[in-house]
Protein backbone atom coordinates (compact mmCIF):
# COMPACT_ATOMS: atom_id res chain seq x y z
CA UNK A 1 0.00 0.00 0.00
CA UNK A 2 0.97 3.32 -0.76
CA UNK A 3 1.71 5.72 2.33
CA UNK A 4 -1.56 7.35 3.94
CA UNK A 5 0.07 10.72 4.26
CA UNK A 6 1.34 10.67 0.57
CA UNK A 7 -1.70 9.61 -1.59
CA UNK A 8 -0.86 7.83 -4.80
CA UNK A 9 -2.17 9.36 -7.92
CA UNK A 10 -4.86 7.51 -9.52
CA UNK A 11 -2.96 6.40 -12.72
CA UNK A 12 -0.46 4.69 -10.02
CA UNK A 13 -3.53 2.08 -9.00
CA UNK A 14 -3.97 -0.80 -11.06
CA UNK A 15 -7.91 -0.97 -12.15
CA UNK A 16 -9.43 -4.43 -13.68
CA UNK A 17 -10.16 -4.02 -17.07
CA UNK A 18 -13.81 -5.41 -17.99
CA UNK A 19 -13.65 -8.66 -19.88
CA UNK A 20 -15.20 -6.30 -22.99
CA UNK A 21 -15.16 -2.88 -23.57
CA UNK A 22 -17.32 -0.68 -21.91
CA UNK A 23 -20.17 1.09 -24.00
CA UNK A 24 -22.44 3.95 -23.31
CA UNK A 25 -22.11 7.53 -21.46
CA UNK A 26 -21.86 8.45 -17.81
CA UNK A 27 -22.06 11.92 -16.63
CA UNK A 28 -20.55 12.63 -13.30
CA UNK A 29 -21.77 15.68 -11.56
CA UNK A 30 -19.57 17.08 -8.66
CA UNK A 31 -16.31 17.31 -9.30
CA UNK A 32 -14.58 17.70 -5.47
CA UNK A 33 -12.77 15.50 -3.36
CA UNK A 34 -14.43 12.50 -3.92
CA UNK A 35 -16.06 13.08 -7.21
CA UNK A 36 -13.00 13.85 -9.15
CA UNK A 37 -11.39 11.34 -8.55
CA UNK A 38 -15.00 9.13 -9.04
CA UNK A 39 -14.66 10.11 -12.39
CA UNK A 40 -11.13 9.36 -12.86
CA UNK A 41 -11.15 6.09 -12.38
CA UNK A 42 -14.45 5.78 -14.11
CA UNK A 43 -12.90 6.70 -17.29
CA UNK A 44 -9.52 4.49 -15.76
CA UNK A 45 -11.56 1.76 -16.22
CA UNK A 46 -12.92 1.79 -19.46
CA UNK A 47 -16.69 0.74 -18.03
CA UNK A 48 -18.33 3.62 -20.71
CA UNK A 49 -16.70 4.73 -24.03
CA UNK A 50 -18.08 8.19 -23.18
CA UNK A 51 -17.75 10.27 -19.52
CA UNK A 52 -19.23 13.61 -19.11
CA UNK A 53 -18.42 15.90 -16.71
CA UNK A 54 -20.03 18.76 -15.06
CA UNK A 55 -19.39 21.21 -12.22
CA UNK A 56 -20.55 24.22 -11.36
CA UNK A 57 -17.23 26.03 -11.46
CA UNK A 58 -16.82 24.91 -15.12
CA UNK A 59 -12.74 25.44 -14.48
CA UNK A 60 -12.61 22.03 -12.46
CA UNK A 61 -14.06 20.13 -14.92
CA UNK A 62 -11.89 21.52 -17.41
CA UNK A 63 -8.55 20.57 -15.65
CA UNK A 64 -10.00 16.92 -14.69
CA UNK A 65 -10.50 16.77 -18.24
CA UNK A 66 -7.08 18.07 -19.36
CA UNK A 67 -5.42 15.64 -16.63
CA UNK A 68 -7.17 12.93 -18.03
CA UNK A 69 -7.00 12.88 -21.63
CA UNK A 70 -2.94 13.49 -20.75
CA UNK A 71 -2.86 10.62 -18.71
CA UNK A 72 -2.10 6.73 -20.62
CA UNK A 73 -5.05 4.46 -19.54
CA UNK A 74 -3.89 1.87 -16.91
CA UNK A 75 -5.68 -0.62 -19.49
CA UNK A 76 -5.39 -1.58 -22.77
CA UNK A 77 -8.08 -0.98 -25.96
CA UNK A 78 -10.07 2.13 -27.25
CA UNK A 79 -9.58 5.55 -25.63
CA UNK A 80 -12.26 7.01 -23.77
CA UNK A 81 -14.26 9.72 -24.80
CA UNK A 82 -14.24 12.34 -21.93
CA UNK A 83 -16.34 15.79 -22.63
CA UNK A 84 -17.15 18.40 -20.63
CA UNK A 85 -20.58 20.02 -20.15
CA UNK A 86 -20.15 23.49 -18.91
CA UNK A 87 -24.15 24.12 -18.07
CA UNK A 88 -26.77 22.09 -16.75
CA UNK A 89 -28.91 22.45 -19.96
CA UNK A 90 -25.58 20.68 -22.26
CA UNK A 91 -25.34 17.88 -19.57
CA UNK A 92 -29.00 17.11 -19.76
CA UNK A 93 -28.28 16.61 -23.11
CA UNK A 94 -24.98 14.66 -23.02
CA UNK A 95 -27.15 12.44 -20.94
CA UNK A 96 -30.34 11.80 -21.89
CA UNK A 97 -30.68 7.83 -21.39
CA UNK A 98 -27.54 7.44 -19.88
CA UNK A 99 -26.47 6.96 -16.37
CA UNK A 100 -25.66 10.49 -14.18
CA UNK A 101 -24.00 10.49 -10.89
CA UNK A 102 -24.20 12.99 -8.10
CA UNK A 103 -21.74 13.90 -5.97
CA UNK A 104 -23.18 16.82 -4.40
CA UNK A 105 -22.66 18.48 -0.72
CA UNK A 106 -25.59 18.50 1.13
CA UNK A 107 -29.78 18.54 0.28
CA UNK A 108 -29.74 22.38 -1.07
CA UNK A 109 -26.71 21.55 -3.77
CA UNK A 110 -28.27 18.27 -4.69
CA UNK A 111 -31.83 19.16 -4.66
CA UNK A 112 -31.43 22.34 -6.90
CA UNK A 113 -29.55 20.35 -9.38
CA UNK A 114 -32.22 17.70 -10.10
CA UNK A 115 -34.58 20.60 -10.38
CA UNK A 116 -32.89 22.26 -12.84
CA UNK A 117 -31.59 18.64 -14.56
CA UNK A 118 -35.11 17.80 -14.88
CA UNK A 119 -36.45 20.99 -16.26
CA UNK A 120 -33.53 21.10 -18.95
CA UNK A 121 -33.75 17.28 -20.01
CA UNK A 122 -38.11 18.06 -20.29
CA UNK A 123 -36.52 20.81 -23.02
CA UNK A 124 -35.03 18.34 -25.10
CA UNK A 125 -36.64 17.54 -28.23
CA UNK A 126 -35.73 13.90 -27.65
CA UNK A 127 -37.03 13.29 -24.03
CA UNK A 128 -40.38 11.38 -25.24
CA UNK A 129 -38.26 8.67 -27.12
CA UNK A 130 -35.29 8.52 -24.33
CA UNK A 131 -34.67 5.46 -22.85
CA UNK A 132 -34.96 6.09 -18.92
CA UNK A 133 -31.99 8.19 -17.72
CA UNK A 134 -30.43 6.52 -14.05
CA UNK A 135 -29.31 9.22 -11.45
CA UNK A 136 -27.12 8.08 -9.07
CA UNK A 137 -26.53 9.63 -5.86
CA UNK A 138 -23.45 9.05 -3.95
CA UNK A 139 -23.27 12.10 -1.71
CA UNK A 140 -24.64 11.85 2.18
CA UNK A 141 -28.24 13.67 2.33
CA UNK A 142 -31.23 13.56 4.48
CA UNK A 143 -33.78 10.48 4.28
CA UNK A 144 -36.40 13.43 3.36
CA UNK A 145 -34.41 14.58 0.45
CA UNK A 146 -33.58 11.42 -1.16
CA UNK A 147 -37.56 10.36 -1.08
CA UNK A 148 -38.07 14.20 -2.65
CA UNK A 149 -35.76 13.50 -5.35
CA UNK A 150 -37.29 10.22 -6.16
CA UNK A 151 -40.40 11.54 -6.37
CA UNK A 152 -39.75 14.00 -8.40
CA UNK A 153 -37.87 12.06 -10.79
CA UNK A 154 -40.38 8.80 -11.11
CA UNK A 155 -43.60 11.35 -11.53
CA UNK A 156 -41.84 12.41 -15.50
CA UNK A 157 -42.99 10.39 -18.56
CA UNK A 158 -40.80 12.60 -21.20
CA UNK A 159 -38.12 12.17 -20.37
CA UNK A 160 -38.48 8.94 -17.76
CA UNK A 161 -35.80 8.59 -15.00
CA UNK A 162 -34.78 5.81 -12.57
CA UNK A 163 -33.12 6.66 -9.19
CA UNK A 164 -30.62 5.05 -7.08
CA UNK A 165 -29.11 5.96 -3.55
CA UNK A 166 -25.74 4.85 -4.02
CA UNK A 167 -24.15 6.53 -0.68
CA UNK A 168 -20.51 5.96 -0.52
CA UNK A 169 -17.93 5.39 3.19
CA UNK A 170 -14.54 6.13 2.52
CA UNK A 171 -12.52 9.19 1.74
CA UNK A 172 -10.92 10.44 -0.86
CA UNK A 173 -7.88 8.08 -0.70
CA UNK A 174 -9.76 5.37 -0.74
CA UNK A 175 -11.95 6.03 -3.92
CA UNK A 176 -8.08 6.81 -5.49
CA UNK A 177 -7.55 3.28 -4.72
CA UNK A 178 -10.59 1.91 -5.74
CA UNK A 179 -11.20 1.24 -2.24
CA UNK A 180 -15.00 2.90 -1.00
CA UNK A 181 -17.80 0.87 0.19
CA UNK A 182 -20.90 1.79 -1.21
CA UNK A 183 -24.46 1.43 0.05
CA UNK A 184 -27.30 0.87 -2.66
CA UNK A 185 -31.53 1.03 -2.11
CA UNK A 186 -34.00 2.41 -4.70
CA UNK A 187 -37.85 1.95 -5.05
CA UNK A 188 -39.27 -0.88 -6.86
CA UNK A 189 -39.67 -0.65 -10.53
CA UNK A 190 -43.36 -1.54 -11.47
CA UNK A 191 -43.74 -4.90 -13.42
CA UNK A 192 -45.29 -2.99 -16.41
CA UNK A 193 -42.13 -0.76 -16.68
CA UNK A 194 -40.08 -3.82 -16.55
CA UNK A 195 -42.08 -5.27 -19.29
CA UNK A 196 -41.63 -2.16 -21.51
CA UNK A 197 -38.30 -1.81 -20.95
CA UNK A 198 -37.10 -5.06 -20.85
CA UNK A 199 -34.65 -5.35 -23.63
CA UNK A 200 -32.74 -2.67 -21.67
CA UNK A 201 -31.42 -4.75 -19.24
CA UNK A 202 -30.42 -3.64 -15.45
CA UNK A 203 -29.87 -0.02 -15.85
CA UNK A 204 -33.59 0.67 -16.47
CA UNK A 205 -35.23 -2.75 -15.22
CA UNK A 206 -32.62 -3.09 -11.96
CA UNK A 207 -31.06 -0.43 -11.65
CA UNK A 208 -29.52 -1.03 -8.02
CA UNK A 209 -27.91 -4.41 -9.64
CA UNK A 210 -26.29 -2.37 -12.70
CA UNK A 211 -24.54 0.08 -9.86
CA UNK A 212 -23.46 -2.73 -8.02
CA UNK A 213 -22.05 -4.48 -11.20
CA UNK A 214 -21.42 -2.00 -13.81
CA UNK A 215 -20.44 1.20 -12.01
CA UNK A 216 -19.44 0.75 -8.41
CA UNK A 217 -16.50 -1.53 -9.39
CA UNK A 218 -14.94 1.01 -10.87
CA UNK A 219 -13.87 2.92 -7.37
CA UNK A 220 -15.29 0.33 -4.37
CA UNK A 221 -13.95 -2.70 -3.00
CA UNK A 222 -17.48 -3.75 -1.64
CA UNK A 223 -21.40 -2.46 -2.56
CA UNK A 224 -24.39 -3.90 -0.91
CA UNK A 225 -27.76 -3.58 -1.26
CA UNK A 226 -29.81 -2.11 1.72
CA UNK A 227 -32.99 -2.40 -0.03
CA UNK A 228 -34.93 -2.81 -3.75
CA UNK A 229 -37.90 -1.23 -2.29
CA UNK A 230 -37.22 1.33 -0.08
CA UNK A 231 -35.27 4.35 -1.41
CA UNK A 232 -33.74 6.30 1.56
CA UNK A 233 -32.56 2.67 3.25
CA UNK A 234 -29.05 3.28 2.28
CA UNK A 235 -29.38 6.97 3.39
CA UNK A 236 -30.53 6.07 6.79
CA UNK A 237 -27.62 3.47 6.82
CA UNK A 238 -24.79 5.59 6.12
CA UNK A 239 -26.21 8.43 8.98
CA UNK A 240 -25.84 5.03 11.21
CA UNK A 241 -22.78 4.03 10.38
CA UNK A 242 -21.21 7.53 10.54
CA UNK A 243 -21.54 7.18 13.73
CA UNK A 244 -19.13 4.75 14.42
CA UNK A 245 -16.57 7.30 12.21
CA UNK A 246 -17.05 9.67 15.14
CA UNK A 247 -16.95 7.24 17.96
CA UNK A 248 -13.52 6.06 16.47
CA UNK A 249 -12.09 9.74 16.90
CA UNK A 250 -13.46 10.38 20.50
CA UNK A 251 -11.78 6.76 21.37
CA UNK A 252 -8.37 7.85 19.45
CA UNK A 253 -8.74 11.21 21.19
CA UNK A 254 -8.95 8.87 25.14
CA UNK A 255 -6.47 6.92 24.01
CA UNK A 256 -4.11 9.66 23.35
CA UNK A 257 -4.85 11.35 26.40
CA UNK A 258 -4.03 8.33 28.16
CA UNK A 259 -0.91 7.71 26.51
CA UNK A 260 0.26 11.53 27.67
CA UNK A 261 -1.09 10.85 31.08
CA UNK A 262 1.32 7.78 31.07
CA UNK A 263 4.32 9.77 29.96
CA UNK A 264 4.26 7.43 26.13
CA UNK A 265 5.08 9.05 23.32
CA UNK A 266 1.77 9.68 21.12
CA UNK A 267 3.29 8.39 18.14
CA UNK A 268 3.11 4.45 19.40
CA UNK A 269 -0.65 4.68 19.07
CA UNK A 270 0.26 3.96 15.39
CA UNK A 271 1.82 0.85 16.06
CA UNK A 272 -1.52 -0.36 17.11
CA UNK A 273 -3.86 1.00 14.86
CA UNK A 274 -0.97 0.02 11.93
CA UNK A 275 -0.80 -3.64 13.37
CA UNK A 276 -3.47 -5.39 15.26
CA UNK A 277 -6.34 -4.02 12.92
CA UNK A 278 -5.57 -4.07 8.94
CA UNK A 279 -3.32 -0.83 7.73
CA UNK A 280 -5.21 1.86 6.16
CA UNK A 281 -8.61 1.54 7.71
CA UNK A 282 -10.35 4.16 9.28
CA UNK A 283 -9.21 4.27 12.66
CA UNK A 284 -5.50 4.36 11.50
CA UNK A 285 -6.08 7.28 9.02
CA UNK A 286 -7.50 9.30 11.65
CA UNK A 287 -4.54 8.06 14.56
CA UNK A 288 -2.01 9.27 11.96
CA UNK A 289 -4.14 12.75 11.42
CA UNK A 290 -4.56 13.16 15.03
CA UNK A 291 -1.23 11.66 16.20
CA UNK A 292 0.50 13.77 13.80
CA UNK A 293 -1.72 17.01 13.99
CA UNK A 294 -2.49 16.80 10.22
CA UNK A 295 -5.37 18.74 10.33
CA UNK A 296 -4.90 21.57 7.32
CA UNK A 297 -3.12 23.77 8.97
CA UNK A 298 -0.02 23.23 7.21
CA UNK A 299 -1.27 22.57 3.76
CA UNK A 300 -2.28 18.49 4.73
CA UNK A 301 -4.98 17.35 2.50
CA UNK A 302 -7.93 17.18 4.13
CA UNK A 303 -10.46 14.58 3.02
CA UNK A 304 -13.75 16.50 4.55
CA UNK A 305 -14.40 19.78 6.54
CA UNK A 306 -15.67 20.37 9.69
CA UNK A 307 -19.13 21.41 7.96
CA UNK A 308 -19.40 17.64 6.76
CA UNK A 309 -19.31 16.76 10.46
CA UNK A 310 -21.61 19.00 11.62
CA UNK A 311 -23.88 18.11 8.65
CA UNK A 312 -23.81 14.57 9.75
CA UNK A 313 -24.31 14.67 13.17
CA UNK A 314 -27.38 17.11 12.75
CA UNK A 315 -28.94 13.77 10.19
CA UNK A 316 -28.45 11.76 12.85
CA UNK A 317 -29.92 14.03 15.39
CA UNK A 318 -32.87 14.39 12.85
CA UNK A 319 -33.21 10.23 12.57
CA UNK A 320 -34.01 10.13 16.34
CA UNK A 321 -36.82 12.81 16.54
CA UNK A 322 -38.61 10.25 13.45
CA UNK A 323 -41.15 8.09 15.30
CA UNK A 324 -39.13 5.29 14.97
CA UNK A 325 -36.05 7.13 16.39
CA UNK A 326 -38.19 8.04 19.25
CA UNK A 327 -39.45 4.56 20.15
CA UNK A 328 -36.24 3.27 19.93
CA UNK A 329 -34.72 5.44 22.44
CA UNK A 330 -37.87 4.99 24.97
CA UNK A 331 -36.97 1.81 24.69
CA UNK A 332 -33.67 2.11 25.26
CA UNK A 333 -33.91 4.16 28.10
CA UNK A 334 -36.48 2.15 29.76
CA UNK A 335 -35.65 0.31 32.94
CA UNK A 336 -34.69 -3.36 32.91
CA UNK A 337 -36.76 -6.10 33.86
CA UNK A 338 -36.15 -9.47 35.65
CA UNK A 339 -36.02 -10.86 31.91
CA UNK A 340 -33.46 -8.60 30.92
Amino acid sequence: LFPLFLPPTVSQVPIMALPAPGTGTVGVCGLGAMGAPMAWRLVQSQRFRRVVLHNRSVEKATDLQAKLLGEPSSVSGPSVSVEVAATIAEFASATLGATVIMMLHGDEATAAFIASYIQAASALPAAADAQPTLVVNSATISESCVRDINNKLLVHTAPRFRFVNATVTGRPEHVERGELCVWLSCASVPPDEQTAFAESGDRVCNPAMFVQNQLAPAYAKASEIISLSDVAASARYKICTNFLVYCIGELLGEALLLLDANELERETLLHWTGNVIPAGNLMDIYARKMVRREFGDSGEKVGAAIGVAVKDLKLMKASLETPAGAQAAAASSAPATQSD
